[in-house]
């Protein structure tokens, strides 16, 4: 066909229990955790046979159009994992199309940015056939589907160039806002594992993004053939899942009833041990003891006062028995820790913090180096402005998956060794890094082996954000340099981080973090580079 348009169903060909079971079983409906919902299910065989036969049967007529679908070469690059009808139509849309045709299709911008449906998208980008795409976040577009869900107009015609609109919110602005322009290689750039879409705020962004990844490695680069390069030894994983591994979480209460006795963070008894289990909301940008998340899981503040003592660590919903965490984190002393579900609206986007060897749940995924050495260095460029930059332009959702991770910019680790310290007795940047970064921890006693591993010893001393942040515009600063960009580029990054600037004008009077941090920039341009230059 010379034209083809459409706008697909949007659904998840897959049976959803809960979904399923609402006004037929409320016990099931209302039951959250994974595990005992199942096991509902399983007794409605002789408790409603019925039912259950109706469950069954809906069950098995998924299975076998989802196995359907997948043996067709029809839908070969859009069948692969949780099949969604709207990437089945896009695909079908462009076999239906003559060569020099025209398809327009109403869709999730998901199908181009989620991990599962890159095959597709990168056929598209090798074949030269994305001619535009215009973004919108749904504020009440289409009812009924949420406002954080996004959607596109897309056009596929034979084109080398993209014309691209992002983050519009009224039917309007397609009228108003001037396309980007991109190419095929610059996406892939930005994405190299996944050949997924960034989407940029703006041409401004979309150059200093490329601009950051050209002076760059990609944090662990997968390439097709199965080989890696992974220049900081990373590997990324969950230890406990929270409906999963429900059945290994326990109170606090649950524990002294049981005859623990509680010693400093840890509930112990006949040489067993109960550990807390932290959540993506107990901690934040370096800082370990941010929330207590126990009877509001939404999380309450820790006070300064609370932070002040050395020995103090935030109140969990739940412990775990040591012994149930895997022997690979038993061995180890400290950890980083990152957000799992954010947004590009809050505060900070990518949230990332040494840790205690405690237990963790899956909204706080572990980030673990082959070696300790280059724990710190990594830490200090995921913790500042500039990673969280990047990570705007990247995250669509609200998860940080770890797809979007692997795909983070990194300066070379070399360049540490190589540039010359900032301090008297500094060997070389790296002296100076860990420095910086132990001033921002080292305030309380759960952080003893993570500060013990970075060469120095724990030394607490009453809590003082506006001294963090003097040390985290160090380390933002030295980052700038690393990473190749101006200071031009270091402030503008800056002007995309709203709230915390609203935040700390109301507390300081200013955006210290902004300002700490430019100025830095320039003190440490000479010391860092005598010749004139950090490219």
């Amino acid at each position: 066909f010379d034209a083809v348009i459409g706008n697909p169903p949007w659904e998840v060909l897959k049976l959803k229990e809960r979904e399923y079971f609402a006004g037929k079983d409320l016990e099931i409906f209302s039951n959250k955790k994974t595990n005992e919902r199942r096991l509902l299910i399983a007794g409605l065989e002789k408790n409603n046979p019925e039912l259950f036969r109706s469950y069954m049967k809906e069950l098995e007529q998924y299975s076998s159009t989802g196995n359907y679908i997948s043996k067709r070469t029809l839908y070969i690059l859009t069948s692969q994992g949780e099949l969604n009808t709207y990437t089945l139509f896009t695909e079908l849309g462009t076999k239906l199309r003559h060569k020099e045709g025209i398809l327009g299709m109403v869709v999730p911008t998901g199908i181009f940015t989620d991990e599962k449906k890159s095959a597709f998208f990168r056929y598209l980008l090798k074949n030269g056939m994305i001619y535009s795409l215009v973004d919108f976040m749904n504020k009440g577009i289409f009812k009924g589907i949420g406002d954080i869900k996004r959607f596109c107009l897309l056009i596929l015609r034979s084109s080398e160039i993209i014309f691209a609109k992002f983050n519009l919110r009224e039917p309007e602005e397609i009228y108003n806002e001037r396309p980007l322009k991109i190419t095929g290689r610059d996406l892939v750039l930005v994405n190299a594992n996944t050949s997924t879409l960034a989407l940029f705020n703006s041409q401004r962004d979309m150059d200093l993004v490329l601009k950051i990844y050209r002076n760059s490695k990609i944090l662990l680069r997968e390439y097709e053939d199965g080989s890696t390069d992974n220049p900081y030894g990373i590997s990324v994983s969950t230890q406990f899942h929270m409906s999963n591994d429900s059945d290994k979480f326990v109170r606090g209460g649950e524990l002294i009833d049981r005859g623990y006795k509680k010693n400093w963070i840890y509930y112990e008894k006949d040489n067993e041990r109960y550990v807390p289990l932290c959540e993506g909301k107990s901690f934040f940008i370096l800082d370990s003891r941010f929330n207590h998340v126990a009877g509001d899981i939404k999380g309450v503040a820790c006070t300064e006062k609370e932070k002040s003592d050395p020995y103090f660590f935030p109140k969990t919903r739940y412990f775990v028995n040591d012994k149930d965490i895997h022997k690979k984190y038993r061995k180890l002393s400290g950890i980083i820790a990152f957000r799992d579900i954010t947004n590009t609206t809050n505060e900070r986007t990518f949230v990332v913090s040494p840790m205690p060897n405690f237990a963790f749940g899956n909204t706080a995924p572990l980030l673990l180096t082959a070696n300790t050495s280059e724990t710190p260095l990594l830490l200090s460029l995921l913790s500042g402005h500039i990673a969280d930059y990047v990570a705007k332009q990247k995250l669509q959702g609200t998860h940080v998956n770890f797809y979007i991770l692997y795909q983070f910019p990194v300066p070379d680790s070399s360049k540490f060794r190589e540039l010359p310290g900032l301090d008297t007795g500094d060997t070389c940047l790296e002296d100076s890094v860990i420095r910086r970064l132990v001033k921002c921890v080292n305030y309380s006693y759960d952080m003893e082996p993570f500060v013990k591993d970075m060469g120095y010893e724990i030394e607490p001393r009453p809590w003082n954000e506006k001294e963090r942040l003097n040390y985290m515009a160090q380390l933002d600063a030295i980052a700038a340099h690393l990473y190749g960009i101006d200071y031009e580029d270091l402030k503008y990054i800056f002007t995309t981080f709203p709230i915390e600037k609203r935040e700390q004008e109301k507390e300081y009077g200013t955006y210290l973090s902004r300002d700490l941090a430019l100025k830095y920039f320039e003190e440490y341009r000479p010391r860092l580079f005598p010749g004139g230059t950090n490219r």
